[in-house]
């Protein structure tokens, strides 16, 4: 069968890697990831997509000119493969084409298929279901409709746990593939100085089992509320217990002594934490702490523009993936820390493990 992994825009390249790992290998597109592969194989690893916002099976596609290509479009898709109750269904679009007397055709032949008990809700993009809600999305390109049917129940980077988010939270599939692009996979410790709600570290330990030795994951923030908060997400996800929280200053926080080590960040920035001018200063302090303590170490960051990585320590050989999250643009950046490293860098590469990101700022 036919799947499409959806992606935030950036993290194509990423997702196809975290797919060829879980032995599905797909062709990065715009907007994601098409691969094929048995249902059976599919329900074996859904759990593991990390970095894939939604699961699609794609199920159809024909001209939609008039409400017989509707009928026809409709009665064509696997409803015998559809689980069962289904309450109500939501129609969303993306693409050219969205015109008002297509979605409604399509309104009325999902439910007369379905016999939903609500209406249909054809709202463009509106591609995340309630509970017993079936989504429906139809891509469209002119007359030329593909429709797919939601095969990972909603929002895969809604993980359920984070119901306390924070002032500025780094969306969980953002986090995984920030984590990815580090090259961490639960082989060795890792460091987040500046946690927030928590989400790095919680998406580490979620993909990580804790040692006999101690927990691999280390969290931090100077703000107590802060950790009591993202010791609760924690306990919500399951993962409280393979979690070292601390309270403190970035300097003064006790960092893993045993390598391989890493260290992952979303430092604060933004108009509601303190400006251009407030965040610079949290780049050049902890870039001047990961200097000093981190040499060798990698390292990986959640920036708010590319240039925002020459007050850290990175090496010139450093990644970089620009992902488009709420309309915003961010850039993930991953390297290796150099101790002393001060001034700007020469260009920046992508590499292979960046594949998929847009190269413009």
């Amino acid at each position: 069968m036919h799947w499409f992994a959806a992606t935030l825009p950036g993290l194509e390249g990423l997702a196809c890697a975290e797919l060829g790992d879980l032995g599905l290998p797909g062709s990065p597109e715009p907007g994601g990831v098409a691969f094929r592969a048995l249902p059976a194989d599919l329900v074996a690893v859904a759990g593991r997509l990390r970095c894939c916002a939604h699961l699609w099976r794609r199920a159809g596609v024909g001209r939609l000119r008039t409400v017989t290509d509707a009928a026809q479009l409709v009665d064509g898709l696997p409803w015998h493969d559809v689980p069962a109750p289904v309450e109500a269904v939501r129609l969303a679009w993306s693409g050219r084409g969205a015109a008002p007397d297509r979605m409604r055709w399509m309104q009325a032949e999902l439910l007369r298929q379905l016999g939903a008990r609500s209406a249909v809700d054809a709202r463009v993009g509106a591609a995340t279901g309630a509970r017993g809600e079936l989504v429906v999305l139809a891509r469209a390109d002119g007359d030329r409709v593909e429709l797919s049917i939601d095969a990972g129940g909603g929002l895969l980077a809604r993980r359920g746990w984070r119901q306390e988010p924070g002032a500025a939270p780094l969306r969980e599939d953002v986090a995984a593939a920030l984590l990815r692009l580090v090259g961490w996979h639960g082989n060795g410790a890792l460091w987040d100085p500046m946690t927030g709600s928590g989400t790095l570290a919680i998406e580490a330990a979620c993909g990580a089992k804790a040692t006999a030795q101690g927990p691999p994951v280390c969290a931090g923030d100077i703000d107590p509320d802060c950790v009591a908060r993202a010791q609760r997400n924690a306990e919500r996800a399951g993962v409280a217990h393979a979690i070292r929280w601390v309270t403190g200053d970035v300097a003064h926080q006790p960092i893993p002594t045993a390598l391989p080590a890493f260290v992952v960040c979303n430092p604060p920035w933004g108009d509601r934490l303190g400006g251009v001018a407030a965040a610079r200063r949290t780049f050049q302090r902890l870039g001047a702490v990961l200097a000093r303590d981190c040499p060798g170490w990698r390292a990986g960051f959640a920036l708010p523009h590319r240039s925002a990585a020459d007050t850290l320590p990175l090496a010139e050989d450093a990644l970089f993936v620009r992902v488009v999250a709420g309309g915003r643009p961010l850039w993930l950046v991953a390297g290796t820390v150099e101790a002393h490293r001060t001034g700007a860098r020469r260009p920046h590469r992508r590499g292979a493990a960046a594949a998929g990101a847009r190269d413009r700022d």
